[in-house]
């Protein structure tokens, strides 16, 4: 524990004004009756305890009994009427059954035959087992020191300052027990819980106003934490619209400035007639026939090109022959007279 030397101290100093006590135990002292017991004194006071086991034992036949009881039947049962009464029922009716279940009968004698170190460890391991009803147990069946603590003298210690405030009651009872000598753990505890049982009312007042005070200050929290958690849902849904819309203007500017090839995937999807329209302007694609003379123009020239040249050698091949012919005729009619003009010249020769 946290400054253990101060604490110490006025630890003692509130022992000192404790009055003394006898310790309270019921009639009964076997094991499992200072269980039960302890369970109802646990976050109570020694007088409710004793009046809880009372109607608890006269409404069984034995203890085995209450281990297959419902916590509900044991409340009403034991009379309980606190803020732990169904923790308290459910704690103690786990407790016996454990035992049942290591001794084969709601039976502890075998405890008093056991170490100190093996005692602790059986009581300890027990299931809905608590530090209080474990040190009283302890303490008055098998003589081991302690000092049992619940939570209501945890509270009343540390009012005095005898504790610390972050220490827990399971801290706070093995830190007191180290603070007194074995002989006096019984009549230590005995006066701790006569002041405890004095305070009791008091403490369960204010247990549950400091109830009241947290639930109210978690209902704080919760509406707090909702609160921000819808700013933070409509800042996340505003920041969501303001970037959709400026995807939107992004890309509604980016349409305006697209090709006509986004334009044209557009008008399929919406004008699927338009389809239809190359159909109805097939004169429109006659205009390349209509202009085909143009086209062929170029071969209505060359093809006359063609024909005149035939037509041109076929007159030559005419004309070759009706050339000859002539020449060959007129070449014995031109030789002839030439030899006649020969023999006339001779002639004349002879002659003269």
């Amino acid at each position: 524990m946290k400054n253990s030397t101060k604490h110490a101290t006025k630890f003692k100093a509130v022992l000192k004004k404790l009055k003394a006590a006898d310790p309270v135990l019921p009639s009964e002292n076997d094991p499992v009756t200072v269980l039960a017991f302890a369970f109802c004194a646990w976050e109570s006071t020694s007088e409710k305890a004793l009046d809880s086991c009372r109607k608890l034992r006269k409404s069984l036949v034995d203890w085995n009994d209450l281990r297959v009881c419902k916590p509900e039947e044991i409340v009403e049962m034991a009379g309980f009427n606190d803020a732990h009464k169904i923790e308290r029922a459910r704690r103690l009716r786990s407790s016996l059954h454990a035992v049942f279940l290591r001794e084969h009968e709601t039976c502890l004698d075998s405890l008093r035959e056991m170490k100190k170190r093996e005692a602790r460890d059986y009581i300890e391991s027990l299931d809905g087992m608590v530090p209080y009803v474990s040190s009283f147990v302890l303490m008055h069946c098998c003589d081991v020191q302690g000092v049992p603590v619940d939570d209501q003298m945890r509270r009343l210690l540390l009012e005095k300052g005898a504790v610390d405030e972050t220490a827990d009651v399971s801290e706070v009872g093995s830190w007191l027990s180290r603070q007194i000598n074995s002989d006096e753990s019984s009549s230590v505890s005995a006066r701790l819980q006569h002041w405890a049982d004095q305070e009791s009312a008091r403490l369960a007042k204010d247990a549950l106003a400091d109830m009241k005070q947290d639930s109210q200050n978690r209902k704080r929290q919760v509406a707090k934490l909702e609160a921000e958690k819808r700013k933070v849902i409509q800042a996340a849904e505003a920041e969501a619209k303001k970037k959709a819309a400026k995807k939107s203007a992004k890309a509604a500017a980016a349409s305006q400035k697209t090709t006509k090839p986004v334009v044209v995937k557009k008008a399929p999807a919406k004008k699927a007639p338009a389809k239809k329209a190359p159909a109805k302007k097939a004169p429109a694609k006659k205009a390349p026939a209509k202009k085909a003379p143009a086209k062929k123009k170029a071969p209505v020239k060359k093809a006359p090109a063609k024909k005149k040249a035939p037509v041109k050698k076929a007159p030559a091949k005419k004309k070759a022959p009706a050339k000859k012919a002539p020449a060959k005729k007129k070449a014995p009619a031109k030789k002839a007279p030439a030899k006649k003009k020969a023999v006339t010249r001779k002639k004349k020769g002879r002659g003269s």
